[in-house]
């Protein structure tokens, strides 16, 4: 029977149940570590440091298991609402919780609003007044639709270019407390490092930016959803 170091580690990595779940998973196919940890029901956090002792001890590599350092950020929330509610507040009124001003919107003040259109295809998009008239800025389309689960669109930057963009994914799961809401904005190591969009950060520190917005983002959808329930 064969004994040393690595065997150690891979009982060790081994031993520890969530370990054992993930490398199942990633047997089954390739995923990124947000996918792992919303599958899984755990922190971002958390998982990296599970994925980091698999790693070390050989039972998966690298590229399986998570996105290139820099790539994406993944915010959860979870509202007191039923599924079909907290999918619809998302989408249909959108313009309601989304937070307002210059960090937020291309409009300034409070003109304008930002719509997403339902179904495959449709625009993400924002709409304001100025003064030679209305204004529609298309932030993306609209890959995947499948209420009261799954949403996914494309998301580009007003500084971007042609060719330039990002995607979103927000997914819904019901429980006994309300619906957890995660949004996982990713495929942002396709932007290059000096981009303007970046604001001077690039690996974690960028993901760490990224996730502050999107955390601003879900402290708004969720303080919505508390003042519209006690108006009730």
């Amino acid at each position: 029977m064969r004994t040393g170091p690595e065997v150690d580690r891979t009982l060790a990595a081994l031993s520890d149940p969530t370990r054992r779940a993930v490398v199942d998973l990633l047997r089954r196919k390739p995923r990124r570590a947000g996918e792992l940890a919303e599958a899984l029901e755990m922190s971002g956090p958390a998982m990296s440091r599970h994925l980091r002792i698999l790693r070390k001890s050989g039972l998966i590599g690298g590229e399986m298991s998570h996105a290139p350092p820099g790539d994406q950020a993944n915010v959860t929330v979870t509202l007191a609402v039923a599924l079909d509610e907290a999918f619809e507040i998302f989408t249909k009124e959108i313009d309601r919780w989304w937070r307002r001003g210059p960090r937020y919107r291309m409009a300034r003040g409070h003109r304008g609003f930002i719509r997403i259109e339902p179904g495959v295809g449709g625009r993400v998009f924002e709409s304001y007044g100025a003064d030679d008239g209305e204004k529609v800025i298309e932030v993306g389309r609209t890959k995947i639709w499948d209420p009261p689960h799954r949403l996914l669109f494309e998301w580009r930057a007003a500084n971007f270019g042609p060719g330039e963009k990002t995607e979103v994914e927000v997914r819904f799961q019901g429980g006994a407390s309300g619906t957890r809401v995660t949004v996982v904005h990713r495929g942002w190591a396709a932007i290059r490092p000096d981009h303007p969009a970046r604001h001077g950060l690039v690996g974690p520190d960028f993901s760490r930016m990224i996730g502050l917005w999107w955390g601003e983002q879900m402290s708004s959808l969720r303080v919505f959803v508390e003042t519209a329930r006690t108006a009730r």
